[in-house]
């Protein structure tokens, strides 16, 4: 069916999204199904197939998250105990002001502030397992490495410790990882966990 393929290629064009994860039906509208990582990506997907003319309806997409962001909290928790250190916890939510406008972006901002206060508190439960302290935050920026950066700076964070979600190829060769941005432009020490 036409439809379904240029909605594939419309998610493939956009560089932001990990286009292979998500399945594409077509019937009585588009309905998009798989692993989103962020509701950024989830918000992206969703604009991206808009665009794709003849698409008059989409269904909902659910953000799941990898099992392995709660292994990571629950290692940087015990990195921190081992330490004797106290967690800052944040979470950078997309801006995209330019972007989209009206009732479509404050329900976006609405979810994006949800899921981090979700994402912030589980990474608060593990602390709270191993018995350290943690002090949540989310801050809005288009560039989470810039906001990164300037939170440890604003929270006088002795280190950062990140994720590495690895992009790979020609899209991370383009895009680069926050997780590299942050490395080449910290002034402390940068632990990536994998």
């Amino acid at each position: 069916m036409q439809i379904q393929q240029d909605v594939i290629e419309g998610l493939r064009w956009d560089q932001s999204l990990s286009s292979s994860e998500i399945g594409v039906e077509v019937g009585g509208g588009v309905t998009l199904a798989g692993h989103i990582a962020s509701h950024s990506e989830k918000w992206n997907a969703e604009t991206a197939v808009q665009r794709v003319s003849g698409v008059k309806a989409l269904a909902e997409i659910d953000v799941i998250l990898s099992g392995s962001s709660q292994r990571l909290d629950a290692d940087i928790a015990r990195f921190a105990k081992d330490a004797g250190a106290v967690i800052t916890a944040l979470h950078v939510v997309p801006r995209y002001s330019r972007a989209y406008e009206g009732e479509g972006l404050q329900e976006f901002r609405r979810e994006c502030v949800s899921a981090a206060e979700e994402f912030l508190e589980e990474i608060n439960a593990e602390a709270r397992n191993a018995g350290v302290p943690c002090n949540p935050l989310h801050v809005t920026s288009d560039y989470p490495y810039d906001a990164i950066l300037r939170a440890a700076e604003e929270q006088h964070c002795d280190l950062i410790a990140m994720a590495s979600h690895g992009q790979k190829g020609v899209k991370g060769m383009l895009l680069g990882s926050e997780t590299q941005k942050v490395s080449t432009h910290a002034k402390l020490p940068v632990l990536v966990f994998r």
